[in-house]
């Protein structure tokens, strides 16, 4: 009795799992992405907000990014302000990204190089949802990298 029992109740627990709604792909709002290792030990962070352009699948974004290559005390890095739209494609979503302004580098001695808004090329991304605060995909951009976006939760007073 008791076996028909466990076994009836991880049916259950299955069936309902199965049931769960795909989670929403309104992408709206402030998410978090960091891509895994560029080039030469380069990562890109950054924090990008996404408006949903009425009840259609496009979206218009802007974000900052921080690209940061190399160790300590050798470490370039360059902040940009980026604006984007974002289409679901196949799936997924596409981000494609043109450069706004270059907002910081470092370290002193190579900034007026690493500040050169010709130097430095448009970060995008396609990415798709796996959850209501997870995105995952690929950056593209000079280079190609694995990339991840949390959601930022804001919290209700």
């Amino acid at each position: 009795m008791r076996v028909a029992l466990a076994a009836f109740v991880l049916l259950a627990a299955g069936s309902a799992s199965a049931q769960k709604p795909q989670p929403e792909e309104d992408i709206s709002g402030r998410w978090l992405f960091q891509t895994i290792l560029v080039k030469k030990g380069c990562k890109i962070e950054g924090d990008i907000s996404f408006k949903r352009q009425g009840k259609s699948d496009n979206y218009t974004c802007a974000f900052v990014s921080t690209e940061t290559c190399g160790k300590a005390p050798q470490q370039n890095w360059t902040k940009v302000k980026q604006s984007c739209t974002a289409k679901l494609k196949n799936g997924g979503f596409e981000i494609m990204s043109k450069v706004e302004q270059m907002l910081d580098a470092g370290p002193k001695e190579v900034r007026e190089t690493l500040m050169d808004p010709g130097g430095y090329s448009p970060d995008n991304f396609t990415v798709r949802v796996l959850s209501d605060t997870v995105m995952a995909g690929q950056f593209f951009s000079r280079n190609v990298a694995a990339v991840r976006f949390e959601r930022v939760l804001e919290r209700i007073s």
